[in-house]
Order: C-alpha cells, then sequence, then structure tokens
C-alpha cells in the first residue's frame, strides 16, 4: 500500500493537518478517483482493473457515459495517476518545507 499511518481517502495525506491535498488535473466529473482508492486505500491490486470479471461489471457503464467524458481505464491509467498524485503532494510537502526553513532562518 502507498500510505502510513489511519487510512484516508486518496484526495488527502495523513500529516499533521490537511495542508496537503491533490486535485485532480481533470475536471471532469467522472475520474480515476475511485479507482486510485480501489488500490491504494482498499489495497487491491493494480492488476484487479485489468481483471475480466470486474472489466464485466465497469466496461458497461463508461461505455455509457458521453463521449467527451468516457475513460480509457487500465490499471496503468490507474498507477499514472496515483505516481502524479503521490509526485503533487511531494511538491507541496517540499514548498512546505523550504517556508519552513526560510521562516526559520530570518527569525533567529
Amino acid at each position: 500500500m502507498l500510505h502510513g499511518g489511519p487510512r484516508r481517502g486518496p484526495s488527502s495525506v495523513a500529516l499533521t493537518d490537511q495542508r496537503f491535498k491533490f486535485q485532480s488535473p481533470k475536471k471532469s466529473m467522472y475520474n480515476l478517483h475511485e479507482y486510485v482508492e480501489l488500490t491504494t486505500v482498499n489495497g487491491r491490486p493494480f492488476s484487479l482493473i485489468d481483471d475480466s470479471g470486474f472489466r464485466k461489471s465497469v466496461d458497461p457503464i463508461l461505455k455509457a457515459l458521453p463521449a467527451g467524458e468516457r475513460l480509457f481505464l487500465n490499471s496503468e491509467n490507474v498507477l499514472s495517476s496515483v505516481l502524479y498524485a503521490a509526485d503533487d503532494i511531494w511538491n507541496q510537502i517540499e514548498t512546505e518545507l523550504k517556508i519552513l526553513i526560510l521562516k526559520r532562518e530570518f527569525s533567529i
């Protein structure tokens, strides 16, 4: 699993507070957050996304979405979303640490 401490949803990180949040760059109401949660928070393997039984239940729903809102759902896309979120959160933490270091340097 890609988390430590108490389980949280895929859009937040459990640190000392809720300052670090991941926002999907896609503004669609249909996105990969649910599948990211399935693999990270719920601990299911990424390969589940490609399993035939899972695809039989999800593909009809995806095909019913409007053409502009359709997802290309596969394990690689879900993994890419997890990595994107991790990179975004890492950048937020790095920025916060730089600010803290600068505050400390100038307060001495």
